[in-house]
């Protein structure tokens, strides 16, 4: 298993931890 770290806000991360995953940031969904 690899691990991959991302920097991001922490309202995205609360929002990842309530979800139970991370979609990624608004910019990230943007630009693919």
């Amino acid at each position: 298993m690899s691990l991959i770290f991302k920097v991001c806000k922490k309202n995205e991360w609360e929002e990842a931890v309530n979800q139970g995953f991370y979609n990624g940031s608004d910019i990230d969904i943007k630009d693919g």
